[in-house]
């Protein structure tokens, strides 16, 4: 239900708009179209060893982050894993010598197309 009191200063989609028409239709036209076309990601699981608690976890996360183009970085140090979401598949070569550089060792890479979100937004989406 789209809200049409325009005193709060904002629409119920996004919370961007701002009191003006023009705006809220710019911003309900934007939301009708959120998904369309998305691009698929690519989830890539990297092995390290070396990886002893969370600020372990906290220095590859931040290396991987400044150095590729990712959307999101998860690694945990009790399963010696980092998992990576990006919409291309990151340079092996480039994998391996940025974690060497940080003091850990990329025992193996394997990438595959990630499983879409599902959950409560999930079940609206259009297939």
């Amino acid at each position: 239900m789209w809200r049409t009191d325009f005193g709060g200063g904002s629409c119920s989609v996004c919370g961007s708009c701002l009191r003006y028409q023009g705006l809220y239709e710019a911003c309900r036209l934007r939301s009708r179209y959120v998904g369309k076309g998305r691009n698929k990601m690519i989830k890539t699981t990297l092995k390290i060893d070396g990886m002893m608690c969370g600020m372990c976890e906290s220095h590859i996360n931040d290396c991987l982050r400044q150095n590729f183009n990712v959307k999101k970085v998860s690694s945990s140090h009790t399963k010696g894993e980092t998992v990576i979401l990006s919409e291309t598949v990151p340079d092996e070569e480039m994998l391996k010598k940025v974690i060497a550089q940080t003091g850990y060792d990329l025992k193996g890479i394997r990438s595959e197309q990630a499983p879409e979100k599902s959950g409560l937004f999930g079940l609206f989406r259009k297939k």
